[in-house]
């Protein structure tokens, strides 16, 4: 049996590769949500490695999430860059209105 810290490397290659798949299907819906509740996950693989008692992994898992929301603010900011480099790669884009099917969750008043 491999130790545990080279079963969550296995594992998390795994979901890498099923996020990757996200990223290169055009007719991927919700591709960047994907994409984020991946990091999420990598954060809690993360956070589990270190074997903290309860009061550190709250510290340190609010530290680990606020610069994930810091580090996915900054990508989201840079996202017309970003296009640019994916296009450049030959990664399909996905529709022009990538949030078009979300308009009846939140309507501007």
């Amino acid at each position: 049996m491999a130790p545990s810290g080279q079963f969550e490397i296995r594992r998390s290659s795994n979901s890498c590769r099923g996020g990757h798949g996200l990223s290169v299907d055009a007719k991927a819906r919700d591709s960047v949500a994907g994409l984020y509740a991946l990091g999420l996950v990598a954060c809690g693989v993360l956070l589990d490695q270190f074997n903290l008692s309860p009061p550190w992994l709250l510290w340190l898992g609010n530290m680990v999430l606020a610069a994930y929301v810091v580090l996915t603010s900054y990508l989201w900011s840079r996202r017309q860059g970003l296009a640019l480099v994916a296009a450049r790669l030959h990664i399909p884009r996905g529709p022009e209105k990538e949030f078009a099917h979300l308009a009846g969750w939140c309507r501007a008043t």
